[in-house]
């Protein structure tokens, strides 16, 4: 009974992650309000600074790798997200800086301004589900760890 539940939600949460990932690359913010919870929602839409993609960084050919460590509650849900991103970095003074603060420990030294550099990687994140009115929503997502660098 208890795998059932596990594969069901294991589905769930995949399917979740794509939605996801989608709403967020297409700017859809109808999506992101029925997928996150509204407290949740709320902060994505001050900071919109939770994932990766920005002016310097931005991802693409994203693929879910693994959903590990799960843990249940009455109504809520935890895991470990593993992906596998195509990363696209535009080479400026504060690149470096930027990729540092951001608990990456990939280095460029011989780049030149404006030169973008390409390579596959995995993030591990720490996902939080709550149940709003039955409904599996995204209440947090924390941490963007480099797992492995793929040349």
């Amino acid at each position: 009974m208890k795998n059932i539940i596990k594969d069901n939600l294991y589905k769930q949460i995949r399917n979740i992650f794509y939605e996801v990932q989608k709403s967020i690359s297409t700017n859809n913010v109808d999506q992101q309000s029925l997928l996150f919870t509204s407290s949740f929602f709320n902060k994505y839409q001050k900071t919109k600074k939770l994932f990766v993609s920005n002016e310097k960084v931005f991802i693409e050919d994203i693929k879910l790798e693994d959903i590990t460590n799960f843990k249940l509650y009455s109504q809520r849900v935890t895991v470990d997200i593993i992906f596998s991103v195509l990363t696209h970095t535009k080479h400026d003074k504060n690149t470096v800086h930027w990729r540092i603060r951001k608990n990456y420990s990939v280095f460029f030294p011989n780049k030149e301004f404006g030169e973008e550099s390409v390579h596959k990687q995995y993030i591990k994140q720490r996902w939080f589900f709550l149940y709003e009115s039955n409904i599996l929503k995204v209440n947090k997502i924390k941490g963007i760890y480099l797992k492995q660098l793929i040349e």
